[in-house]
C-alpha cells in the first residue's frame, strides 16, 4: 500500500511538471502581441512650489537640530554618569554637585528633542508619499520613537528616584534610569546613522 502511494504521488509530481514546462513553451510563443497599443502615462501631479520650499527649510533645521540633540543627549549621558556615581558609588562620596546641571540639561534636552520632532512633523507633504514603504526614513522614525519613548521613561524615572531618597528601591531606579539614558542615545545616533550612511 506504502509504494502504491509513493507511485500515485511520483506519477502526479510528474504530470504537474510536464505541464507546467507545456504551457510555460505556450506563453512565451504564443501570446507575443499588443492588442490595444500602450497606456497613455497621465502627467505628473502638480507639486506647489512654496511647500516645497517651506519642506525644505524646515527639514535643514530639522537636521541642525537633531545634530545639536546628539550633542546634547551625549552631554546629558555623560553628566548623567558622574551623577550616578557620585550618588551610589563608593567613590562618589554623595555630594549631589551634579544633581542642578543633570536636571537643567535633562529639560533642555527633552525640550530640544520635542522641537526637533515637532520640525519634521510640521513640515508639508506636497507630492503623494506611500507610507508604508520600508525605507531610510522609517528606520529614522522606528529608532526615534523608541528614542523617544526611552526618554519619557528615563525622565519619568528620574522624577521618581529624585523623590525615593532614603528608600531601599531609590539606587534601582536611578541605574534603570542611567541605562535608560543610554538606550535613547544610541537610538538617536543609531536614526541619525540609517540617515547618513
Amino acid at each position: 500500500m506504502r509504494y502504491l502511494i509513493r507511485y500515485i504521488c511520483f506519477c502526479l509530481t510528474f504530470i504537474i511538471f510536464t505541464l507546467a514546462y507545456q504551457a510555460r513553451a505556450v506563453s512565451k510563443d504564443q501570446f507575443d502581441f499588443d492588442l490595444l497599443g500602450k497606456p497613455e502615462t497621465p502627467p505628473p501631479p502638480a507639486v506647489d512650489p512654496q511647500a516645497v520650499e517651506r519642506r525644505r527649510l524646515l527639514l535643514n533645521v530639522h537636521q541642525g537640530l537633531g545634530i545639536s540633540l546628539i550633542a546634547s543627549t551625549t552631554a546629558l549621558c555623560i553628566i548623567g554618569q558622574l551623577s550616578y556615581n557620585d550618588m551610589y558609588t563608593e567613590a562618589g562620596g554623595t555630594t549631589a554637585r551634579y544633581k542642578k546641571p543633570h536636571k537643567y540639561l535633562a529639560y533642555g534636552t527633552m525640550g530640544l528633542f520635542t522641537t526637533t520632532a515637532l520640525a519634521a512633523i510640521i513640515a508639508p507633504v506636497p507630492f503623494e508619499r506611500n507610507l508604508l514603504k520600508f525605507d531610510r526614513s522609517l528606520v529614522h522614525k522606528i529608532f526615534l520613537f523608541t528614542a523617544a519613548a526611552a526618554m519619557a521613561t528615563s525622565g519619568y524615572l528620574g522624577y521618581k528616584a529624585r523623590n525615593h531618597l532614603g528608600y531601599n528601591d531609590q539606587k534601582s531606579i536611578a541605574k534603570t534610569h542611567l541605562w535608560l539614558g543610554y538606550i535613547s542615545l544610541g537610538a538617536i545616533l543609531s536614526g541619525v546613522g540609517v540617515m547618513v550612511f
